[in-house]
């Protein structure tokens, strides 16, 4: 017998959509976590909690760019990089030009999906979830790592005239 359900189309196809981006980002070995904001609470704690689940429970490697306005543009000149993380507010972090980018862009929460931690079920845009869920999974413990020498920005600087 089949779930009867009252999701709209295209909730649905968004919902497959993100499905289909998680699973991709489970064979990705070189993760890019993209810094979309700078302002948003937290976001600082959320880059520590990524980085440790990337390289620690996952086994792989990661880099942080701090990003202004994000384009495909932008994230195609790093060829080497499988999968990116996108930390944003809810409300930028699924990106209108998504089918554009070389690679997967997911969400944190969709990151602990894809490496196994989360199950697929309770779905969240918010990246303070995703540091709920992590750090209630570490004992209440939060990642303490901040600076790395791998870290880069792709801010564009308007100051330069060169």
């Amino acid at each position: 017998k089949q779930l009867e359900t009252s999701i709209p189309t295209s909730l649905t196809r968004q919902l497959n959509r993100r499905f289909f981006l998680t699973q991709k980002a489970r064979d990705a070995n070189i993760f890019g976590i993209l810094v979309g904001t700078l302002s948003q609470r937290h976001f600082t704690s959320v880059v520590s909690s990524l980085r440790s689940v990337i390289e620690t429970k996952g086994g792989r490697s990661c880099y942080t760019f701090a990003v202004g306005k994000i384009n495909p543009a932008k994230l195609a000149n790093f060829a080497e990089i499988e999968c990116y993380v996108l930390v944003a507010c809810a409300e930028n972090s699924l990106l209108d030009f998504e089918r554009d980018v070389h690679v997967p862009v997911i969400t944190p929460l969709e990151l602990s999906m894809a490496l196994g931690l989360h199950d697929w079920g309770e779905y969240s845009l918010d990246y303070n979830d995703f540091l709920l869920k992590t750090t209630a999974a570490d004992g209440g413990k939060a990642s303490s790592e901040t600076d790395r020498d791998d870290d880069v920005s792709l801010h564009e600087d308007d100051d330069d005239n060169d």
